[in-house]
């Protein structure tokens, strides 16, 4: 029939010859156009960016060794005159890291330097600054471009704040000299945990107007859902899974403007510190123990009640000493928290594995909401860690899609529900 080809073992041979060489050589190819574009790194106080293309590569991260000096306010002129003995990896916090100074905690203030060496063709730069622990000033050529509280070097002279912001400067120079001031008496962490980066305005601005833009749909998004299964519990009152998932998305969209881009500071920025990190972690323990109510609601029959007893009992635990203790108290307990959380989260994972095993309603879109839960969970976590960077667009849009599968497998129960109900007695006239 003309077809002896396809019997043929030394095409099949060749042909997987010429994929792989495809292969190794698109690698090689993107393995070059890789290498020269690595991204500079601060190197024992100074980043060479002359020849760096933010057009072109985009903007760049000041992570690295940068000049550091605990328990010193100093200026430009100072660190110039001053012995440069000591360097802080930035981002990275201050606790567990030895200094020639002595061991430090969380508790203290420092100045951080770094020298930018930039093309003077470049005009306008800005600079995408997040919050710290727990409050700086940023100074460029001696003069200050950004602040977030007010830096000093005890707890009653400094106040702390988390506003993250981008700010635009004539870079006017080739030699930029950044000097960093810190200051944390108020959380159990201190130090520059996160990156700052350098671009060009236009780059950072539409960066940020993207993470707050998502950042308010995630908010507005699940305010309504959580309205509207509000509501279906006034009409249903017998579903408390509704109202446990309205509670999720109430809550979570409250939190959604109380961390990470903390837009709701960003609203009033006159809002006490204190309340605004409680309100942080209060959201994550309520969530938690709004979603265990949920599951336990949606799958009754799969649910242990010890179980969900002594959840519920955990997270009531850690919500009082939330509210009865300051920050720099609390803050040490998130660690205890991220092991009760996984706990809950492969609990819920059971019962729902449970569900499905038994062929219960709307299962498949819970299982489906909480993989994705703990996909988001995990990056959660490694960004966190720094082994991954933060996505405000990926974060966001990852848990608009969780709440969709989760909306989604109580509508199937709800459907159930109603469907199987008796009608409710039509009201009739009588004349006596």
């Amino acid at each position: 029939m003309g077809c002896t080809n396809i019997g043929d073992p030394t095409r099949h041979v060749k042909m997987k010859a010429k994929w792989l060489f495809s292969v190794a050589l698109s690698f090689c190819f993107a393995t070059a156009g890789f290498a020269t574009d690595i991204e500079p790194r601060v190197i024992n106080g100074i980043i060479d960016l002359r020849q760096w293309n933010f057009e072109k590569n985009g903007e760049v991260k000041l992570d690295g060794s940068w000049f550091f000096f605990w328990n010193q306010f100093l200026t430009q002129k100072q660190i110039a005159q001053s012995k440069r003995s000591d360097y802080f990896n930035l981002p990275s916090v201050w606790n567990g890291n030895s200094s020639v100074y002595n061991k430090l905690d969380g508790k203290g203030f420092a100045t951080y330097s770094v020298t930018l060496l930039v093309d003077p063709s470049v005009p306008l730069l800005a600079l995408g600054i997040s919050d710290f622990y727990s409050s700086y000033r940023l100074f460029i050529n001696d003069k200050e471009v950004a602040s977030n509280g007010t830096v000093g070097i005890n707890r009653k002279q400094s106040e702390a704040q988390w506003r993250p912001m981008t700010v635009a400067f004539a870079a006017q120079t080739d030699t930029l000299h950044l000097v960093l001031h810190v200051s944390n008496f108020q959380h159990h962490k201190g130090g520059a945990y996160d990156h700052i980066y350098l671009g060009l305005p236009e780059q950072l601005f539409q960066k940020r107007e993207q993470a707050v833009i998502t950042n308010i749909v995630l908010f507005g998004g699940l305010g309504l859902i959580g309205f509207f299964f509000l509501i279906l519990f006034f009409f249903f009152r017998n579903e408390k899974a509704a109202l446990y998932f309205a509670a999720i998305c109430i809550t979570w969209a409250i939190r959604s403007v109380f961390n990470n881009l903390y837009l709701f500071i960003n609203w009033f920025p006159g809002m006490d510190w204190e309340l605004a990190v409680k309100m942080e972690y209060l959201t994550l323990y309520l969530t938690m123990m709004w979603g265990i109510l949920f599951i336990a609601q949606l799958f009754p029959e799969d649910t242990n009640a010890k179980m969900k007893r002594a959840v519920l009992v955990l997270n009531f635990l850690f919500i009082a000493l939330t509210l009865a203790t300051p920050a720099f108290t609390y803050t040490t307990l998130l660690p205890a928290y991220m092991v009760v959380m996984w706990i809950i989260i492969c609990y819920i994972a059971f019962v729902v594995g449970m569900a499905i095993l038994y062929k219960r309603k709307g299962a498949w879109f819970s299982v489906a909401g909480i993989l994705l839960g703990l996909v988001m969970f995990s990056y959660d976590m490694l960004t966190h860690s720094d082994i991954l960077d933060f996505s405000p667009l990926l974060f966001n849009i990852g848990y608009v899609f969780i709440f969709l599968l989760n909306a989604t497998a109580f509508a199937y129960q709800l459907s159930k529900n109603v469907t199987s109900a008796k009608p409710v007695e039509e009201f009739q006239w009588s004349i006596k």
